[in-house]
């Protein structure tokens, strides 16, 4: 199994011990997690390392806002790093800039120098997501023998930072450890990890508690919003279990990336093609053809088919078909399983695409609304090259647009034009079942039944 690192922002010790109840991997202890966290007395340090057996990490931060302390405040966090290592901790998370928010480097370097004299972790906390250039800041960060830095990409959420956060463990996760954090979920935890290629994540895992005495007489010690203003927060355990178990998979998933067709993959609309295209054919060609003779247009552009066809006017004929295809879009729907195995693979934190012979336009107007389609990234389109299915330059420009390496990467198609597109690509071909008008697997690399089986071949 992959060793994914949870760590869990702990505000208290009974904090901790939930924490290591739910699988944490590493702690991170502060009091007062409603100003962001500031730092713990040497107390509840020594008492959490009496009733865990992860690793500590104490956070010194001697006020709320933000992190240009000035002399005075240096002494106190320097007074407090060396009492809570002297309790225990295994780690300082800190973090000083200067007003112009660059790395205060003298600052940083007596922290460090102190920690590093334990024998601990030096940890640069989201301080640094308040710096103006990310790239400097953690190059002078790694010159100053930093040893992991916590961060969301500069952004208010992790999974909003995931471009940053990437560019970051790509360039520098040789020499300092990328921690991510802020909004880390059971439901975005791998995704956060795949996508980005770090190797840990920092969670809250918060949950309410109730307490009473609150509020009481016109007085109010209330910190939260509505509906939580008689609550306090602390870790639940039940959210640890949710992230570990969400990011305990096998190392052996082969695919990063998994490529679906539309047509007859991920929608159920092969009737509303082919009717739509009977009628047009009906009112230019002025004859009737089977859904036999018609079953070769599913897989390639409209102006494909009707170019082989022998319509004299292609645009013409595609404005018509067009103008069709509204009356029957009532009929298509999404193929049984589909929703459930595309939330799947994105919580499994592997990226996901389109190559489909659609126009951009007719894609906008016909797959908007469809709940799967905010969790596809990249979408290729026949507006997007010059050649299209059977041609590889569809999956092609998906693989120059995302970098995607094609022995890591898959497509997911019902037809022929799709597999050959694949082949070319090089890249793995499954062919949908569901969907397909083919009765044989002779030219996929394995064929599928239903949308689940697909987990079966990545």
């Amino acid at each position: 199994m992959n060793k994914y690192v949870l760590e869990v922002c702990c505000g208290s010790v009974s904090d901790c011990v939930r924490a290591e109840a739910g699988g944490a991997d590493r702690i991170e202890l502060n009091s007062a997690l409603y100003m962001g966290g500031l730092t713990p007395s040497a107390a509840a340090v020594r008492l959490a390392k009496q009733k865990v057996h992860i690793p500590i990490i104490a956070m010194v931060r001697p006020r709320g806002a933000g992190f240009a302390y000035h002399d005075t405040e240096q002494e106190v966090m320097l007074a407090e790093a060396k009492e809570l290592l002297e309790a225990g901790a295994d780690g300082i998370a800190f973090g000083f800039l200067h007003k112009d928010c660059t790395i205060h480097k003298e600052a940083t370097k007596a922290m460090t120098s102190l920690i590093h004299s334990y024998h601990k972790e030096a940890v640069f906390h989201r301080a640094f997501d308040c710096v103006n250039d990310p790239f400097q800041s953690i190059e002078v960060l790694i010159s100053l023998k930093i040893d992991r830095v916590l961060t969301s990409g500069l952004q208010h959420k992790a999974i909003e930072g995931l471009d940053l956060i990437k560019e970051l463990q790509y360039r520098y996760g040789k020499q300092i450890e990328i921690l991510a954090g802020s909004g880390v979920q059971a439901e975005n935890a791998l995704h956060i990890l795949r996508v980005s290629g770090v190797s840990q994540i920092h969670s809250s895992c918060k949950s309410w508690n109730f307490d009473p005495t609150t509020s009481s007489n016109g007085v109010t010690y209330g910190y939260a919003d509505a509906p939580h203003e008689m609550d306090y927060d602390s870790v639940s355990a039940s959210k640890a279990i949710d992230i570990k178990a969400a990011i305990a998979v096998p190392e052996t998933i082969h695919y990063q990336h998994v490529l679906f067709d539309i047509d007859g993959t991920l929608l159920d609309n092969t009737y509303s093609v082919i009717t739509s295209l009977q009628d047009t054919l009906r009112l230019i060609l002025k004859r009737e053809y089977s859904e036999a003779e018609l079953s070769f247009c599913l897989g390639i552009t409209g102006k494909q088919a009707l170019h082989q066809l022998g319509c004299p006017d292609v645009d013409e004929a595609q404005r018509i078909w067009d103008e069709e295809l509204q009356k029957y879009l009532h009929t298509v729907t999404v193929f049984t399983g589909i929703t459930e195995t595309v939330k799947k693979l994105h919580n499994l934190g592997i990226r996901l695409g389109i190559v489909s012979s659609k126009t951009r336009s007719e894609f906008e107007h016909e797959m908007r609304n469809y709940e799967m389609m905010p969790y596809f990234d990249t979408v290729i389109l026949a507006d997007d090259t010059l050649k299209h299915k059977p041609n590889p330059d569809p999956i092609l420009a998906y693989l120059e647009k995302t970098g995607a390496d094609p022995f890591n990467t898959v497509y997911v198609g019902d037809s022929i034009y799709d597999m050959q597109c694949a082949d070319a690509a090089k890249v793995g071909k499954l062919l949908a079942l569901w969907g397909s008008q083919l009765n044989t697997c002779e030219l996929a690399d394995g064929c599928l039944q239903k949308p689940a089986d697909l987990f079966a071949h990545l």
